[in-house]
């Protein structure tokens, strides 16, 4: 009987699980969700409750982007650069989460309230960087330079 009611709820599990899928920008994941009939989150991420993985290469590939899920362990996102993170930051863009920012150069810059989760930090210079308010939840730090950086109210992994 325990196994019968194990297999039940494991089915049921498994046709309710939704994917959440992360894009290059919000922009891109708001006209995915779109073309997919997903929910775009608010920020760079579409809710999936079936994810066809064809059809979303297909979308970002038409919208010459890249995706990864929530919390993959490798994230396939192209590195980001200094510049292109500043710019979408001081547009009001938050949230980079999974981004590719190994090795680069973020030293004595101003991103309070950022969001880089799951986000690839290895071997990059924060060094003086205002990172009051960020979530750093499963960032990856290893020898990143975090030197006189402001990491108040900074959340990682518990």
């Amino acid at each position: 009987m325990k196994n019968i009611i194990s297999i039940g709820l494991n089915s049921f599990l498994q046709r309710n699980k939704q994917s959440v899928l992360l894009f290059d920008s919000m922009t891109v994941a708001c006209d995915i969700a779109f073309m997919l009939n997903g929910q775009w989150d608010g920020c760079n991420g579409v809710i999936m409750s079936k994810c066809d993985e064809v059809a979303v290469n297909t979308a970002a590939s038409l919208m010459e982007a890249t995706w990864c899920y929530q919390g993959a362990n490798v994230a396939v996102l192209d590195r980001l650069s200094a510049d292109e993170l500043l710019r979408r930051y001081v547009i009001g863009e938050r949230y980079f989460l999974n981004a590719n920012l190994r090795c680069t150069e973020l030293s004595f810059l101003s991103l309070s309230e950022v969001n880089l989760s799951w986000a690839k930090l290895n071997l990059a210079n924060l060094s003086g960087a205002n990172l009051s308010k960020a979530d750093l939840t499963g960032a990856i730090l290893e020898q990143t330079n975090l030197t006189g950086a402001n990491l108040s109210g900074t959340l990682f992994d518990n």
